[in-house]
């Protein structure tokens, strides 16, 4: 018994039987790597230093530090512009546009003495809190402060008027 029919003219097939879906094979791996080309590239890494939780004052050279200051001192350092992440993956969403807007905001406004602090309640995620010093790296906040010591965690970002800055070192040189 026979099952399958002979053919009529043989000829040589024009590529070998496997080198077909080799190449096919080929062709899908190279589209899967170009859809995960974001997440092969080189990463960046930030280092970020914290204080010890018990450092007495007279042991830090940098006094206008926020994590060093109390509550109350904190409240009177800067008329802070406030922005939180609780967790919540809409609004956090949300808050990520809104912070964005008030870090540049900040960055922008070089006549006055500008803070954003962000809050990170104890059901936020950690994403939300590279998401922040992510983007002080873009957008080159150069004094942020991390302060694990009071309430919730909390990031400052801060300012100073830079004509007042610039008066200060120029009177600060004079002497």
């Amino acid at each position: 018994m026979r099952f399958h029919l002979p053919r009529r003219y043989r000829r040589k097939l024009l590529f070998p039987p496997g080198l077909l879906a080799l190449a096919g094979l080929l062709w899908l791996g190279c589209l899967t790597v170009n859809l995960w080309q974001g997440k092969l590239s080189r990463k960046m890494i930030m280092q970020l230093v914290l204080l010890p939780k018990h450092l007495p004052l007279n042991q830090c050279n940098n006094y206008d530090a926020p994590q060093l200051m109390s509550v109350t001192e904190l409240q009177a350092f800067r008329t802070w512009r406030e922005a939180s992440f609780l967790g919540n993956p809409v609004t956090d969403a949300r808050e990520q546009e809104r912070t964005i807007g008030l870090i540049q905001a900040m960055m922008a406004d070089s006549a006055q003495d500008g803070g954003v602090r962000i809050r990170f309640a104890s059901t936020a995620r950690f994403k939300d809190l590279v998401f922040a010093l992510d983007l002080m790296n873009r957008e080159k906040v150069q004094k942020y402060r991390l302060d694990i010591h009071h309430g919730p965690v909390t990031l400052y970002a801060y300012t100073y008027a830079r004509l007042r800055h610039i008066q200060y070192q120029t009177m600060e040189s004079i002497y």
